[in-house]
């Protein structure tokens, strides 16, 4: 209901979020950062990740991805559409370590408080969960992603379903593990693209040094290991994005739905 208010309100008045999370959304930024995903991706003998990263393609898992800034440009709009195709959800926006803070935990009672909710509006669960992991983990938590992603599953579908409303429960049904797991790929992927786009140009090896401490900057953006990291599992989840060719949930819904319809149109047939 929360969310749906913000939708009517939002796009009836200021066309703020799009139906969508907004700094994420494609119509919002793919003017701005769709083109340059390409080309300050890799220049050609350049050596580079993107515009200023003046890294050698030494990195395994940057050698591999050296034309995913091509793919990026190419598939923006269907992968803002997967990433978006889900927003019933409402988020945080900017959830990071550093918008997270824990006041007891010198006590031992760990509960922690989210605060910076300036980017707060509808979209999809995975996208909060794929920044988060994508700028705030340590590399020992950032090799345990698969299990810490299965762990939220749990929590959160037992929590929805703890309400006990029918409204909560069709929540929680709505979310299987498998779903999560697209939802994942397709927001990490647009994550990605927006980076490439708009916030990796400007790195260097001394940028990535001098600001290793700050805790307000994406971990990418401090630590070479997870930036690779990052690029590899962008790799990985566009892959799979492009074997699906960019269907979403609601296409595969839409496709059984038409092919029960064509069945039972044939059994009809047939009986008659």
């Amino acid at each position: 209901m929360i969310v749906q208010q913000l939708n009517n309100y939002q796009t009836r008045t200021f066309k703020i979020w799009l139906l969508q999370q907004g700094k994420w959304k494609a119509v919002k930024s793919y003017n701005n950062n769709a083109n340059s995903a390409k080309t300050t991706w890799a220049v050609p003998g350049g050596g580079m990740l993107a515009d200023g990263i003046k890294f050698t393609f030494g990195v395994p898992e940057l050698e591999r991805r050296r034309d995913l800034g091509e793919r990026l440009q190419r598939r923006a709009g269907d992968i803002a559409r997967c990433a978006h195709a889900r927003t019933n959800t409402l988020l945080h926006g900017d959830l990071k370590a550093a918008n997270i803070i824990m006041p007891n935990a010198v006590s031992g009672a760990l509960v922690p408080i989210v605060f910076d909710w300036q980017w707060a509006g509808p979209g999809c669960a995975a996208a909060d969960l794929a920044f988060f992991i994508a700028t705030s983990l340590s590399r020992e938590a950032s090799e345990m992603e698969d299990a810490l992603v299965t762990l939220y599953h749990e929590r959160l579908t037992a929590r929805l379903r703890a309400r006990g409303s029918s409204e909560a429960n069709r929540a929680a049904d709505s979310i299987d593990m498998e779903t999560l797991r697209r939802d994942m790929d397709a927001n990490v992927v647009d994550y990605v693209r927006f980076c490439a786009g708009s916030v990796w140009g400007p790195l260097t090896p001394a940028s990535m040094e001098k600001h290793r401490h700050e805790q307000n900057i994406g971990i990418a953006r401090r630590s070479l290991w997870h930036l690779a990291r990052l690029v590899e599992r962008a790799g990985r989840a566009m892959d799979v994005l492009e074997r699906r060719e960019f269907k979403t949930y609601q296409d595969d819904v839409e496709e059984a739905r038409r092919e029960a319809e064509r069945l039972e149109r044939e059994k009809r047939r047939e009986a008659q």
